[in-house]
């Protein structure tokens, strides 16, 4: 990093890098655990509420090991729109799951042509993921969903102010 940088602003962009990273891996790990040890399985948005996680923990990665500042302070910008795009994705779904609005296509729940044999017979062979309406696990009347945006709309407006504060502490 630059020498424009103070020693402990420095010191807080790691430690940011570090819980992102940490963030990231423990969102994807409750997900993944929660569907191998529980047997929950994920629907499709389910399933896209993953990426943005996936994001986080790659940019507290290159943060983490980069020694540029412009690229560390990139980073972080990247993980508040992370954390912006989970927001939205988790808000979406919630709509579907409460019945704000109807869900899509994409959530699973298509209809099987049942006049024809083969078509039900392919239909019951595949795994199917559970509609984006249905809500497989839930804690105190919540789902894994408003736990999500709970959790990742804080932390996009805390991300975005320390962006802003590392971004005007440098100059």
């Amino acid at each position: 990093m630059t020498s424009h940088t103070s020693n402990s602003a420095q010191k807080l962009i790691i430690q940011f890098h570090i819980m992102a990273f940490s963030i990231g891996i423990g969102a994807l790990g409750l997900a993944f655990g929660t569907e191998l040890f529980l047997g929950v399985i994920p629907c499709e948005l389910c399933i896209y509420q993953r990426i943005p996680y996936i994001i986080i923990a790659i940019c507290g990665v290159v943060g983490f090991f980069s020694r540029s500042y412009n690229i560390k302070h990139l980073c972080i910008a990247i993980t508040a729109l992370a954390f912006l795009s989970g927001s939205s994705l988790a808000f979406y779904h919630m709509g579907i799951e409460r019945q704000w609005w109807s869900s899509t296509e994409l959530c699973g729940e298509k209809l099987v042509d049942v006049s024809k044999t083969e078509s039900l017979i392919q239909a019951l062979s595949k795994r199917q993921n559970p509609g984006c309406s249905d809500v497989n696990v839930s804690f105190l009347g919540l789902s894994m969903v408003t736990y999500n945006l709970f959790f990742s709309l804080p932390l996009t407006v805390i991300v975005a102010w320390f962006w802003r504060k590392v971004g005007v502490e440098k100059k």
